[in-house]
């Protein structure tokens, strides 16, 4: 582990709040290496539960030989004895059968104390956690085990009674309180320091919901606005969100009138190919269909291409039809 910090996103200024959660977790945390046991860190996505414990593994380091293993799929037990031969840095090729492997991984487990960090836990199945805590309960190994993961980690490690009842401490990170985002989000980044209470409250009750990556990604957004915070910077940054539909709508422009023309010599209102002129001083369209048609969406393919000042081309024609199916007559 060498990351300096562990944010979401590349945050200028951003540094690692020390929030209650993160304090019980390194509180929990020196717990469960000074007794080499096991824990279980586990939560919704972006509570901040990696960063927390990245951050206060770190603070050990190097007087403790933390190792990392991420998991992206569930694995097996054969894929954990990779993962803990890579993550160990062993030399030369792993060994095909399982029992020598074991062997090997217990051999070099015991050469000194060291504390694994297993994120990603909720990928893990039972035969995967069954397979560290058989390394777990090799007396001469000395290992520190901390699984974080989402709320299906805890699940599984729940319904298997030889495993939840090895892990030493369960620790819940939760979404911040109303009173809790007031607190914090003012010392996460430089962007709030100054910002109106009430504009921080509305930030997190329409886009953040007391979720720490969400509030990353919104201050992410807001940076490139205007340099200070308010209602409208911010329902601008809800709408770069791909949760931006849980935000209040931007209000829109009033409409401005729009005249469309139409050749009424020509005998069709749909066209193969819309070639078009607008004059936005005047707020007009001229559409000059072709003889080629279409159908009614065709149409409003059409006023939208030519609104935009766009040559569009489609390759089949028809003859013009209603929505009901009857032809439509000349302009």
């Amino acid at each position: 582990m060498t990351a300096a910090t562990y944010q979401y996103v590349d945050l200028p200024d951003a540094p690692v709040v020390t929030t209650r959660a993160l304090l019980t977790a390194r509180e929990n945390i020196g717990d469960t290496v000074a007794a080499r046991a096991m824990m279980c860190i586990h939560g919704g996505a972006g509570f901040g539960k990696t960063l927390a414990v990245n951050t206060c593994l770190r603070e050990l380091e190097p007087g403790e030989d933390v190792r990392k293993i991420t998991f992206r799929a569930r694995p097996t037990a054969r894929a954990v004895r990779y993962e803990l031969f890579t993550a160990l840095d062993l030399a030369g090729e792993p060994p095909r059968h399982p029992s020598e492997f074991d062997r090997l991984l217990k051999t070099a487990l015991a050469e000194r104390p060291r504390t694994f960090l297993v994120d990603e836990a909720q990928w893990l199945s039972g035969e995967a956690f069954e397979y560290f805590r058989y390394l777990w309960d090799e007396p001469s190994t000395q290992l520190a085990i901390t699984f974080v993961g989402g709320e299906g980690c805890h699940t599984v490690l729940r319904r298997e009674p030889m495993l939840s009842s090895r892990i030493f401490i369960w620790q819940h990170f939760t979404r911040l309180t109303p009173s809790e985002v007031l607190d914090v989000i003012p010392l996460f980044h430089p962007l709030w320091v100054d910002a109106d209470p009430e504009d921080i409250t509305f930030a997190d009750s329409h886009a953040a919901h007391g979720n720490f990556r969400a509030s990353a990604q919104l201050t992410a957004h807001t940076r490139t606005g205007r340099p200070r915070v308010d209602q409208e910077l911010l329902r601008w940054a809800f709408s770069r969100s791909p949760d931006h539909h849980t935000a209040t709508p931007m209000p829109l422009a009033a409409p401005r009138p729009i005249a469309v023309v139409i050749d009424r010599h020509d005998d069709a209102l749909h066209t193969h190919t819309a070639l078009a002129a607008h004059h936005p001083s005047f707020g007009r369209v001229t559409l000059h269909p072709g003889p080629g048609t279409t159908s009614g969406t065709g149409l409003a393919h059409d006023l939208l291409a030519a609104w935009e000042n766009r040559p569009c081309s489609r390759a089949a024609s028809r003859p013009a039809v209603s929505p009901h199916g009857k032809p439509l007559p000349p302009g």
